[in-house]
């Protein structure tokens, strides 16, 4: 009765009773109508994307960060003429746990249009091949011990960059050793940048769209590649100044030109040339699919490799499909550069000869607007409002890390600020709280032990509201705007930072 695609030979079913038959399936079942508005979601539906259905029913399911794939997804079918379809979907959930699910289209005709019934079928971690699950998790392992090693990193060559700032600052110190200390600085500068990058790809977090310029993010690739894969190997790229911006995830975005660029590392084992280009592109409405009409920017990583055999084509973008050895690959590359395109609304292509190369291009919807990139709530190098970056006032400084405690400390004293230092998030806000002359601002890590930065923040906010508090970290900056703006945080600093950048923050926020 749910599938007929002609509803005049179907009986009459009163819609209540299809509403309840569908609110009691297992499965996951979701409708959607011509416009593309979501006009049923039912309880298994919410289980498996983990959205209520007040937050999806009435909405268009194209701007649902979730279920964007699966609007592709219907308007695909529809405009190939089909009345019924499979699809293989990969889920990531509000909660960051994933699933992977086969949804079963099917196509009723209706007298207003058409309404599309998706239902879904369950593939999770558990019921993949142990081999499978084992490389899954181990790619998950790899991503946060990356985290967790760039955090630590981070926080040592805070130490270091500010010493050598110190150092440049002395009097005392020869002219002949000034050049080494400035050598020495651009060398820890550098080592911060490329953790800064490995952190960023390594993230394993919920999606932050913003007005992204892919330009930015290929050189982010372009020089970790650089530093990182055969010399054997060229790397050229292409981007041009006009290039428009896409609403996108940057770190997804990141992973994607990754991906491609590995997989086209992979297919050149003695060396040869990968080649990037970004272009602004448009397609008409008589375009065939997978392509779509409307202005894209198309992303192409071009390699002079072996090329890829037809049998190997035709499963391309299986999950944990591979021809690689043991050890070389997990087969999820391709698939996961495939999904997140698809999330963003775009679509991937592939060209490719045997013994000549292949080409892997990537269409992004372009912003209509030239909005602005977004940026956090306080820029490092924010311009402070007094020509003397010196003061009298007094500043909290809660870092569980001791020599980054003593490096502000030596930082801030030079200018004149009377610290009090505490070890961890707890400690932080008894002594805010109990301080007996009241602090002026307050510097707060946000990885502390027993009481993390954010909830040391909150309990300081809700005992002082116009406390002014920096947030610091050794890790990424993704998601603080969101955050940091719900607590009532001043601002954001990533480590390792600059003195000055440091000295002008904290002067721009006392002086506000």
């Amino acid at each position: 009765l749910l599938y007929k695609s002609n509803p005049a030979q179907s009986p009459a079913l009163d819609p209540e009773v299809s509403h309840a038959v569908m609110n009691a399936l297992s499965n996951a079942v979701i409708c959607i109508d011509e416009s593309g508005v979501v006009r049923f979601f039912n309880p298994a539906a919410q289980t498996l994307f983990g959205i209520p259905a007040t937050d999806v029913e009435k909405r268009f399911a194209a701007t649902i960060f979730s279920l964007q794939t699966l609007a592709a997804s219907v308007e695909k079918l529809v405009q190939d003429g089909k009345s019924s379809g499979s699809e293989q979907f990969h889920i990531l959930r509000p909660d960051k746990t994933k699933a992977t699910v086969e949804g079963r289209h099917s196509l009723q005709i209706t007298n207003s249009g058409w309404i599309c019934t998706t239902v879904f079928q369950n593939f999770t971690e558990q019921q993949l091949e142990p081999g499978a699950l084992y490389q899954y998790q181990k790619t998950q392992a790899i991503g946060t011990l990356a985290s967790g090693v760039a955090h630590d990193f981070n926080n040592i060559l805070t130490a270091v960059i500010s010493n050598l700032d110190l150092m440049e600052l002395t009097a005392e110190l020869p002219a002949s050793l000034r050049h080494n200390v400035s050598q020495a600085k651009i060398s820890a500068r550098r080592g911060a940048e490329l953790v800064s990058r490995l952190l960023s790809f390594s993230r394993q977090s919920d999606p932050h769209p913003a007005a992204v310029n892919l330009s930015d993010i290929n050189r982010e690739v372009v020089a970790m590649l650089r530093r990182s894969i055969d010399r054997r190997i060229n790397i050229g790229h292409e981007f041009p100044p006009d290039l428009s911006l896409v609403h996108a995830d940057g770190t997804q975005m990141m992973q994607v030109v990754m991906n491609l660029c590995l997989n086209a590392r992979d297919a050149m084992p003695s060396g040869g040339t990968i080649h990037i280009r970004l272009s602004n592109v448009s397609f008409n409405q008589s375009v065939l699919p997978p392509r779509k009409s409307g202005r894209f920017v198309q992303l192409t990583v071009e390699d002079t490799g072996e090329g890829i055999p037809a049998d190997v084509m035709a499963r391309l973008f299986e999950p944990y499909f591979t021809t690689k050895k043991m050890g070389r690959g997990t087969g999820l590359g391709l698939f996961i550069a495939q999904s997140v395109v698809a999330e963003h609304g775009g679509w991937l292509e592939v060209n490719s000869k045997q013994g000549i190369g292949s080409t892997f291009s990537a269409f992004i919807p372009a912003m209509l607007s030239s909005t602005k990139q977004s940026q956090p709530v306080t820029t490092l190098d924010s311009p402070g409002t007094q020509n003397s970056l010196d003061g009298k006032e007094r500043i909290l400084i809660v870092d569980d890390e001791e020599f980054v405690r003593l490096v502000t400390r030596a930082v801030l004293g030079y200018r004149g600020y009377t610290m009090v230092e505490a070890v961890d998030g707890a400690e932080g806000v008894e002594k805010y709280k109990n301080a007996e002359i009241p602090f002026d601002l307050v510097l707060m890590d946000l990885h502390l032990p027993k009481m993390n930065g954010w909830d040391a923040l909150a309990q300081i906010k809700q005992f002082d509201p116009k406390a002014k508090v920096i947030m610091l970290s050794g890790g990424s900056a993704a998601g603080f705007d969101e955050k940091g703006q719900e607590l009532g945080a001043s601002g954001f600093l990533e480590k390792p930072f600059e003195n000055i950048n440091l000295l002008k923050m904290v002067r721009k926020l006392l002086d506000a």
